[in-house]
């Protein structure tokens, strides 16, 4: 296989910037969830994570932005959870909510995945702060992840290699050079036989 080269990727990596249907779509996407948790139920956002950021290795799902924060007055979970269900399915019929352990996951039908999360006041630092720790790595990293990312996806793999997968691996490399990082991960990817040598080959083929 012929090596890859930092110019072809940084290229690629361009044209995934520059694709603006994607950051409109976000863009719109978040404007109405921050109107909805505002207007209905009073919440101001405190926090968010937002795309490209590194999903904890547990996570079996990447989302485009984690949103942490209290409410006042505080509802617990328990309580709070079941009533914003109710009002964005009532107000989006066609889009997904569910709970899933301590958050609310929001997956629209567009493609968009938000995760809500509600803290105690007293809790919201602390957590804020081991989402941040989980994010701790260079931006050569995450170039690399999004350039394998984008491979997976038009290669029609998401579904197979998750985007937490690619992250986990990309956590734990160490190279300032963004070809050697994309080589790694998908070295990677197929050493922990997430990815068969044909998937891995026609993933690797869109990055030469």
């Amino acid at each position: 296989m012929p090596p890859l080269t930092n110019n072809k990727l940084k290229k690629i990596l361009k044209r995934i910037n520059a694709n603006t249907n994607l950051s409109k779509k976000y863009k719109s996407q978040w404007k109405t969830l921050v109107n909805f948790l505002g207007n209905t139920f009073g919440i101001k956002i405190e926090a968010v994570i937002k795309v490209g950021t590194i999903s904890k290795e547990s996570n079996n799902e990447m989302c485009d932005y984690e949103i942490i924060f209290t409410p006042d007055p505080y509802k617990e979970c328990q309580e709070l959870y079941p009533l914003i269900i109710t009002r964005f399915q009532e107000m989006n019929p066609d889009d997904n909510i569910s709970s899933i352990e301590n958050k609310l996951k929001l997956r629209y039908k567009n493609g968009t995945k938000i995760d809500l999360l509600s803290v105690p006041k007293d809790e919201f630092e602390t957590e804020y702060s081991q989402y941040l720790n989980t994010r701790d790595i260079s931006q050569i990293n995450l170039n690399a992840v999004k350039l394998v990312k984008n491979a997976v996806e038009s290669a029609g793999f998401g579904s197979k290699i998750r985007g937490s997968h690619v992250e986990a691996i990309a956590v734990n490399v160490a190279s300032q050079e963004l070809s050697i990082c994309v080589e790694t991960i998908l070295n990677q990817l197929r050493k922990k036989k997430l990815a068969t040598l044909k998937t891995f080959k026609h993933i690797r083929g869109l990055l030469e």
